[in-house]
């Protein structure tokens, strides 16, 4: 169980409103300013299988703490089915790790990496990664700035071998909400 430094609330967030979530199926850690140590803590509970099927990180700064959380994507005990890094300041740099962990999980239906700043080295990365994958991953949103010939190449390539996964892509736009920034990829 964390404390306030740890899975801390957002600001105006009543003060145990982000730590009591973690006792739920499906808990809303959405900006409750879980960084590095709250990412090791929600490793160490999501490895220990625990019962966890949704997780929505979306607006925490978990940069630092996503090792943790690949992690424990690669553990068989790993139960989710939805993970939500939703504007979680991630970058190219951090989608080698990513494409690492999807590869070998098992479990996860849905990644939601919307309003990330992933590049089309990042995009390309884990696109690379899926269309070689087998794995259970039906959906990835994320947000793309503009596709180029590679991606959309890898693009191609993934709808061939993965029929069943779903890409949502937000293409050079801003989010009006968190749930209405979808767009079907071409």
């Amino acid at each position: 169980r964390g404390g306030r430094g740890e899975l801390g609330p957002g600001p105006g967030a009543p003060p145990d409103t982000c730590v009591q979530a973690t006792h739920t199926h499906w808990p809303e850690l959405r900006d409750c300013n879980v960084g590095k140590r709250g990412c090791k803590l929600l490793s160490t509970l999501l490895r220990e299988n625990w019962s966890l099927t949704h997780l929505d990180l979306g607006l925490n700064p978990i940069a630092a703490g996503l090792w943790f959380l690949c992690d424990a994507l690669r553990n068989p005990n790993f139960q989710l089915k939805y993970l939500g890094l939703w504007g979680c300041s991630l970058t190219p740099l951090h989608c080698q790790e990513l494409a690492s962990a999807l590869v070998s999980n098992q479990t996860l239906e849905t990644l939601d990496l919307g309003q990330n700043a992933l590049g089309l080295s990042g995009v390309t990365v884990l696109l690379e990664a899926l269309r070689d994958s087998s794995g259970p991953l039906r959906t990835l949103r994320l947000k793309m700035d503009a596709w180029n010939a590679k991606v959309q190449e890898v693009l191609r390539e993934v709808k061939e071998s993965n029929p069943g996964l779903t890409l949502d892509s937000a293409v050079g736009t801003k989010a009006p909400s968190c749930c209405q920034f979808f767009f079907s990829t071409p």
